[in-house]
């Protein structure tokens, strides 16, 4: 009897460590690949008339987890105004560092740095001058999906470096940014 309480634990103990292995080599077989924890998208914005208006801000990022990614974006706005002689026109270029969090779908967060030249006129005649800009934004949004790796979404972040009372104003208006794009390879965000 001893031994086959003995046979019966080693067996049961073997048993589990079968099962073990067996799960692990399930996780590593669901393991993403490189490119499935890559996502990309961006947002585009065009408005003609008096005013022309293209702004083109790409972005690309990686999965950490299933539910934070983090990425780089390229921004690049271009202006036109018409209704002056001459047309007034300036163009911004930048980049931004963020991260984005899926609390619950359809919601998320994101924290975002942002740089960005951009131009303005000074005030004396048709006078240009370029000045850096430096944003630090949080806030949050909903995403669509459509598909199954892809998704439109809707953002609102704050800047928390926006002053209002800036002598030289800034690339924005308002604090708060309201931004609408298109992500893709993010699990429908």
């Amino acid at each position: 009897m001893n031994r086959s309480f003995y046979l019966l634990l080693i067996s049961a103990f073997l048993f589990c460590l079968n099962q073990d292995a067996i799960a692990q080599s399930n996780e590593e077989a669901a393991k993403p690949s490189l490119s499935d924890k890559i996502f990309w998208g961006g947002g585009m914005g065009l408005s003609f008339g008096d005013i022309t208006f293209v702004s083109v801000s790409p972005m690309v990022g990686y999965r950490v987890t299933p539910r934070l990614g983090v990425g780089l974006g390229l921004l690049y706005t271009y202006r036109s105004d018409n209704r002056f002689k001459p047309k007034l026109t300036t163009s911004d270029y930048g980049g931004n560092i963020f991260a984005q969090y899926i609390v619950a779908p359809p919601f998320f967060l994101q924290a975002q740095y942002e740089y960005i030249n951009y131009e303005y006129y000074t005030g004396n005649d048709l006078d240009k001058a370029r000045r850096d800009f430096n944003g630090a934004y949080g806030g949050g949004g909903l995403f669509q999906p459509v598909g199954r790796n892809s998704a439109f979404f809707i953002s609102a972040m704050y800047n928390f470096n926006f002053d209002n009372n800036a002598v030289i104003p800034g690339p924005y208006n308002s604090p708060w940014i309201i931004r609408v794009g298109f992500s893709a390879g993010f699990g429908g965000f």
